[in-house]
């Protein structure tokens, strides 16, 4: 069996560097960072729930597991999960490749559609979300393949910001 640890790292939190030392040094497996861009006006009382209370402090989980990848040189470095739609596909393509490089290959990228309103405030409309999260995955695979990459999506699936 294999074990790793799921954290929300914040601005207030054990610091990331320290957090995946100890990670690494207990023998774990994985460090799992989770990602939320904001707290939506509609789930402002989400962060009167515990579990919630620190989300509009989170740390981005790229720039946070590529300081773990510095201070590691054993266990996987996760998004658990990274709301890819959210991302420009040819900016997130090159985040991913360049935190697996960093790495030396230890990174995952978990992936998911996300909560209805957060995706809405990012000019995605939210019944679109898994086919607009498909299409971005499809675009960076494209990326990843070769030098001379080429992806044509639905221009369709998202709804403009208001």
């Amino acid at each position: 069996m294999k074990l790793g640890v799921v954290a929300s790292v914040t601005d207030r939190s054990l610091g990331i560097c320290d957090l995946a030392k100890q990670v690494e040094g207990a023998g774990l497996e994985s460090l799992f960072l989770t990602q939320n861009t904001h707290v939506p006006a509609s789930g402002a009382g989400l962060l009167e729930d515990e579990y919630h209370r620190s989300d509009h402090h989170l740390l981005d989980p790229f720039v946070a597991l590529g300081a773990a990848a510095a201070v590691t040189t054993r266990i996987n470095l996760e998004t658990g999960i990274c709301v890819a739609l959210l991302y420009d596909p040819i900016v997130l393509a090159m985040q991913v490749s360049t935190l697996d490089q960093l790495s030396s290959g230890r990174f995952l990228f978990g992936i998911g559609v996300g909560h209805e309103d957060t995706v809405q405030n990012h000019g995605v409309r939210p019944e679109l979300r898994h086919r607009v999260l498909r299409e971005k995955v499809l675009a960076m695979k494209a990326i990843w393949a070769g030098n001379n990459a080429e992806f044509h999506g639905a221009s369709s699936l998202t709804s403009p910001r208001s």
